[in-house]
């Protein structure tokens, strides 16, 4: 398939300021077979949807149009209104907070057509900014079937970092809509356990963390973690009791580490020591601690780190 249509996907929610950005760093793209669904996850008739139709006809472009639901449901919902919705031959998404290197989709394009059926998709690195610095990067992982690694919070896939064969999505399977959070990790969980996603090893996503609007706190981030759990049960039940107790474990260790960063340390360190019933979980919890502080160094001896820097080199500033 030498010049497939790529339908690019983003949902955005009562967040109008950034989301031009986000549609002009797809715009800028230096591979042009695009169409743009900007899916508003509010009210058909608020003013958030008004302010979305607006960035959408200030664009005059026939590639980019605007995605409407019935009523607001969640993230989720708005993913796989815009998948339904979508022609394309291939799919990729974007936060309307964030953007993409202008060639993004070039580089996936290519390698994503080189690849055999098996191979789902492929993915990419995040740069992070938070207060306009870079502060922290992506890490480089191997490419497969991907779902135990997943699972086990040792592998970190953003939905803004692939590309995906549409005709895999049926089998791969929609994001979950009883989930507030965590449908990416559950709709990577199952794409992977299905096909193989292949790591192009470079920095073409840029991921904006200034806006708290949609972080949980720790006491829901617990509950969403059992609705997550219940939303990929169907692959876990064919895993080992061994490994089910380690993500298990897994979880707790990431809702304890968010306590934690919210100040209520004793609350924090009961659920982060949870994996000392597991040597496999301590072993991974070490291990996930080490990259989170490899990912932020890593950063800190970057070339470019300002946000401006990269607008510019995008045509975005």
């Amino acid at each position: 398939m030498e010049n497939p249509l790529v339908s690019i996907i983003i949902p955005t929610y009562k967040r109008s300021e950034k989301l031009s950005r986000a549609v002009k760093s797809v715009l800028n793209q230096t591979y042009k077979n695009i169409e743009v669904l900007v899916v508003s996850d509010n009210e058909p008739d608020d003013e958030f949807t008004a302010q979305a139709l607006k960035v959408v006809e200030s664009y005059h472009d026939p590639r980019v149009s605007l995605v409407t639901q019935e009523h607001h449901i969640n993230g989720a919902a708005a993913r796989n209104a815009g998948i339904r919705a979508s022609k394309g031959d291939y799919i990729a998404f974007l936060d309307d907070d964030d953007f993409w290197d202008k060639n993004k989709l070039d580089i996936q394009v290519n390698v994503l057509n080189s690849l055999d059926d098996s191979w789902g998709g492929v993915s990419c690195k995040n740069k992070i900014f938070k207060g306009g610095k870079l502060c922290r990067l992506g890490l480089t992982y191997k490419s497969g079937h991907l779902f135990k690694r997943i699972l086990l919070r040792q592998v970190e896939v953003s939905t803004i970092t692939i590309l995906l064969r549409s005709k895999c999505i049926p089998k791969g399977g929609l994001f979950d809509e009883r989930l507030l959070r965590h449908q990416e990790v559950q709709a990577l969980v199952n794409f992977t356990y299905n096909y193989k996603l292949k790591l192009i090893d470079e920095f073409l996503c840029n991921v904006d963390i200034d806006d708290a609007l949609n972080r949980p706190d720790p006491e829901k981030l617990l509950q969403i973690k059992k609705v997550f759990l219940d939303s990929v049960k169907d692959i876990t039940s064919k895993m080992s009791k061994f490994d089910n107790w380690n993500i298990k474990l897994m979880n707790r260790f990431e809702v304890g580490g968010l306590y934690i960063r919210r100040g209520n340390y004793l609350k924090g360190i009961k659920e982060c020591s949870v994996v000392l019933l597991s040597p496999m979980a301590l072993y991974y919890a070490i291990s996930l601690v080490r990259k989170k502080r490899k990912r932020a160094k890593l950063a800190e001896n970057f070339e470019h780190r300002d946000i401006n820097y990269y607008l510019k080199q995008n045509g975005l500033s």
